[in-house]
């Protein structure tokens, strides 16, 4: 089963980032565009692992009070098979916490994490080629974060589902 940990977004939040993806699609020759249910912000990967209770674990002793969440600007990913393009989130002292309690503590409970330094983002598209150039309003919109998810990411019907298997709320 392939898991990560993942901030979700309310609908109103949504709502303002499927209107960038609009936006986006609307200027692009082809991409794969995410779609409104799965819209997330990923603050630790795990990857393909059969260990449920033990990411669960892991989450239950995360620490945290909540917060809010500050969007950013869109950037751009650059790449061969088409670039990915995304909307920035402010890296706060909150938000920064957060992910290194969560990727500390299922470091400890014996998963292996990427070693890079956390980016963190919300996709829009991947694999995205532009006819015309893509200069979205940023997002001016503060979201309180008051949980973080375990996710469950699998494909269906060639889509890509994304399942809450575990909510830790924040207190």
């Amino acid at each position: 089963m392939r898991l990560f940990v993942s901030i979700n977004f309310n609908s109103q939040i949504k709502k303002l980032l499927c209107g960038c993806i609009s936006s986006l699609r609307a200027v692009s020759a082809s991409g794969n565009f995410t779609r409104e249910e799965n819209l997330h912000l990923t603050l630790a990967f795990i990857g393909e692992t059969d260990k449920v209770r033990e990411a669960k674990e892991a989450l239950s002793v995360v620490n945290a009070s909540p917060f809010n969440l500050n969007f950013g600007e869109t950037g751009v990913f650059r790449r061969g098979s088409g670039d990915l393009h995304w909307v920035g989130v402010e890296k706060t002292t909150e938000l920064l916490g957060l992910q290194k309690q969560v990727a500390d503590s299922l470091k400890k409970h014996g998963f292996m994490l990427e070693n890079r330094e956390f980016a963190p983002h919300i996709t829009l598209g991947r694999e995205v080629f532009l006819r015309n150039s893509f200069n979205p309003r940023k997002i001016d919109e503060l979201m309180q974060v008051s949980e973080i998810s375990l996710m469950r990411s699998e494909r269906s019907e060639g889509r890509l589902l994304y399942t809450e298997l575990y909510n830790k709320k924040l207190l």
